[in-house]
């Protein structure tokens, strides 16, 4: 039953209602940007492995394959370090309770709804850009760990060659 609380109820409700779908929204924000936590989980474990692979094929090689493992050894640390950077952007998820404890003398239920959907609107639009922002972190931890690996192949490949 609509919560009609002042002569502007039905848009009180409105804003309700669209407030709550974007709550969602928001949700499913926190949810995609977790995901992302774990795959920078992974990144940074992968990059961890590939970094000591690489130190132990820096200290058992000599000449270009020892270079190749160091290069590889600093960019699996790069590759950590990036990993580490996609945890920074961090997600608002909830609804601040404070759009509803200052209340002006004269305001309307209609009002607080209006000024509690803005917040949630801005926190999806800010939300939205932190996700994007997280999201290329971790494809760059993903390439530069790959470019690890790939080191430590060509450094691999180069000791038995020699």
């Amino acid at each position: 039953m609509p919560r009609m609380t002042d002569p502007g109820g039905l848009d009180a409700v409105a804003l309700d209602i669209a407030r709550t779908e974007l709550g969602v929204e928001v949700q499913l924000q926190a949810a995609a940007a977790h995901a992302l936590d774990l795959r920078a989980v992974a990144v940074f474990f992968g990059a961890m492995s590939a970094g000591g692979l690489a130190v132990q094929a820096f200290a058992a090689l000599s000449g270009a394959g020892a270079f190749f493992a160091f290069a590889a050894v600093l960019v699996a640390v790069a590759g950590m370090a990036t990993a580490v950077r996609a945890f920074l952007p961090r997600i608002v998820s909830g609804l601040a309770p404070s759009a509803y404890k200052r209340v002006e003398p004269g305001q309307s239920a209609a009002d607080l709804h209006a000024r509690a959907f803005a917040r949630r609107a801005e926190d999806h639009s800010r939300n939205a850009n932190l996700l994007r922002a997280k999201a290329e972190r971790v494809r760059s931890a993903v390439t530069v760990t790959v470019a690890a690996a790939v080191l430590l192949l060509i450094a691999a490949g180069l000791a038995r060659l020699l």
